[in-house]
């Protein structure tokens, strides 16, 4: 799960428990994280936690993670710039 997410931008910061905070690339905006949740997606906003700007995610089942991975990959797509 963590290198699915290098791969698309995201910095993932150590985490020895089942959940582990991401730093989404710049261009993930932070309604991003309310389009993940309506898509039925669990991500935290970290600012409360005194990290703004990150996430805290958990690993999860094939299944929660496909979802992710499809959420992500549809809101990257809607947010390139037309040709």
């Amino acid at each position: 799960m963590q290198q699915q997410l290098t791969d698309r931008g995201f910095a993932i910061e150590p985490s020895l428990t089942p959940f582990f905070v991401v730093r989404p690339p710049p261009l993930v905006a932070q309604q991003t994280v309310h389009a993940l949740r309506r898509c039925g997606v669990a991500v935290r906003d970290t600012g409360s936690l005194g990290l703004p700007g990150a996430w805290r995610l958990s690993a999860q089942a094939p299944a929660a993670q496909a979802a992710l991975w499809q959420a992500l990959d549809d809101m990257a797509e809607m947010m390139e710039p037309p040709a």
